[in-house]
């Protein structure tokens, strides 16, 4: 709801109230009744919704004063964070910042965000992370392997050192993308692999609300939403020291995402962190153009060399048609993957998706040598001949 709707349900004596506290009332001589009330509803309305004036309440310099306790309430009530301090809510009620219990009106609650959030968030240049690799990424390259292997012995010591591999083959086994093969083997069902990559942004929404399935208990969705009303784009990192009072509520939940890799910390200095592509890929309609993706590597071997930390869905498509050369179980830094010709396995992709992953390529690669561009081209007609 917005905040004249939330008025608009007050009786005369609470929106007289919030009028004096605002200094509505005194500036304004109204009899009726019901005028009276309509009228300091509109100011109050108008008020709270100039940025001027709500910082400038904030900021103690109109009529109410809070006190610091009050106002780091305010911030952690914008923020999803509820309190308890019944003097502090019916304080901030009584100013028209709050309704009903702790719930902030839509319209406010933007002003609000804007303001907190230049606080708690940082641009750094050049920041040294930890390498993390998520489970949907180890995902993709776990099936780019039986892809191009065709298939994988079971208790492939190395292909298997992951904490979550039960739930990844788990996952897998309940899309039909894997079949058991004499109790030794796992091949890839390439029909159904092929229809499940069609599905694009909604399968990493779809794999992780299966994967987070193994930890009900956590609130790592909340956690999610709550960081991204903080950080708005891929390139903010938020400050650890300044949402203390935000992360304490969600202890289990941060550390379980850091484990995974699906929160970025900083390794130079572990006071900020970020959320990663994957988690944008969740919540946002945004695509792989608006990431800050790193420029795509291409040597005159037809090796690519792409950040793991890349959109999700471009290292799916890249899985596709470039043969994985990392172990599996290493979080390395680049992803490097063999697209020379006798790699693409062409007669299993099509003329146009083929084209389409040439398209993607040469966006995000300033500089493919000769020698692989005569590659592809050999590559992109032997699809077409043989589809």
């Amino acid at each position: 709801m917005k905040l004249h709707e939330y008025l608009s349900q007050l009786d005369i004596r609470a929106i007289e109230i919030i009028g004096n506290n605002l200094e509505v009332i005194d500036n304004y001589d109204m009899k009726e009744k019901f005028s009276k009330s309509y009228m300091i509803k509109l100011i109050v309305n108008d008020r709270l919704l100039n940025a001027n004036y709500l910082y400038k309440l904030l900021d103690n310099k109109a009529k109410v004063e809070f006190d610091y306790e009050v106002l780091e309430n305010i911030k952690k009530i914008t923020f999803g964070i509820n309190v308890k301090n019944q003097n502090n809510i019916d304080q901030l009620a009584k100013c028209g910042l709050i309704f009903d219990g702790q719930h902030i009106p839509e319209d406010l609650r933007k002003l609000l965000i804007n303001r907190y959030r230049k606080e708690l968030v940082v641009n750094l240049k050049n920041p040294v992370i930890y390498n993390k690799h998520t489970p949907f990424l180890k995902l993709i390259l776990f099936v780019s392997r039986i892809y191009y292997n065709e298939k994988v012995l079971i208790n492939t010591g190395k292909l298997y050192n992951y904490n979550y591999k039960k739930i990844i083959i788990s996952y897998l086994l309940s899309k039909n993308l894997i079949t058991y093969v004499e109790n030794k083997y796992i091949t890839l069902n390439i029909n159904n692999y092929d229809s499940w990559i069609k599905g694009k942004k909604g399968i990493i929404n779809e794999f992780y609300s299966y994967f987070f399935k193994s930890k009900s208990k956590l609130k790592v969705k909340e956690l999610f939403y709550r960081l991204m009303s903080i950080q708005v784009n891929i390139e903010e990192w938020i400050d650890v020291k300044k949402i203390k009072w935000l992360l304490k509520e969600y202890t289990e939940e941060v550390s379980f995402a850091l484990e995974i890799g699906l929160i970025i910390k900083c390794k130079e200095d572990e006071e900020y962190i970020q959320l990663s592509n994957e988690v944008w890929n969740m919540f946002s309609k945004d695509t792989f153009d608006k990431y800050n993706n790193e420029e795509i590597v291409i040597t005159p071997d037809s090796e690519v060399f792409i950040s793991y930390k890349d959109d999700p869905l471009f290292i799916l498509m890249m899985s596709q048609f470039g043969k994985l050369k990392n172990e599996i179980s290493n979080d390395d830094y680049f992803l490097v993957f063999d697209i020379s010709v006798s790699s693409v396995k062409s007669s299993q992709i099509g003329d146009y998706t083929y084209k389409k992953f040439l398209r993607n390529l040469k966006t995000r690669c300033n500089n493919i040598p000769d020698l692989v561009c005569e590659q592809l081209i050999e590559v992109n007609k032997k699809t077409v001949s043989e589809n």
